[in-house]
């Protein structure tokens, strides 16, 4: 910030040391993502009984995903704008990898017809409010996922992913789609 102050009136400086701040914050914000990558791969390896056992490890990692890089996405976003590739993109890993942490635990908590919801709908919302004034792809994936773990009913047609609303009065009947 204050060399951005010290070299303000030459706009070639200023734009080496904006690309220099984005650049470190890009990395650093790369450099989470690559480790809750690891620690995700590692996981997921593991067996069903071992993941729900591991749920609240997994859960708080992912937390701390979204904890860790907030800060640095703020800053980017500042100086780069919220509609940038290189903010989108990033945005939307970490936000996909808590979604991913959230459904691979609950779905296998599911199979297993013992799902406990609140440590889910915890972290989605927290992404979702997150997420609030951000065009992000994950966006919609999140709040679908974080209202079919609330067992809010949907009439979103399963065939175009909410597109089309099924009839309340029938939800089986629904528009007729090409193929």
């Amino acid at each position: 910030k204050l060399l951005i102050d010290i070299f303000s009136e030459d706009k070639n400086i200023l734009k080496e040391i904006e690309g220099q701040i984005v650049s470190s914050l890009v990395e650093k914000i790369n450099e989470n993502i690559a480790s809750f990558d690891s620690f995700f791969k590692l996981q997921s390896k593991k067996s069903d009984a071992q993941i729900i056992t591991s749920k609240a490890t997994i859960l708080n990692r992912a937390k701390k995903l979204m904890a860790d890089t907030k800060s640095d996405l703020n800053k980017l976003k500042k100086i780069v704008g919220k509609d940038n590739f290189q903010y989108t993109n990033l945005a939307n890993q970490i936000y996909s990898f808590v979604n991913a942490a959230v459904i691979v635990c609950y779905n296998k908590e599911f199979e297993k017809n013992n799902v406990e919801r609140s440590s889910y709908i915890e972290l989605l919302e927290d992404a979702s409010r997150e997420m609030s004034n951000l065009d992000l792809s994950i966006k919609k994936t999140i709040i679908k996922n974080l209202s079919v773990i609330k067992g809010e009913d949907s009439t979103d047609c399963w065939f175009c992913n909410g597109e089309c609303q099924t009839s309340n009065d029938n939800p089986l009947k629904i528009q007729m789609h090409k193929m």
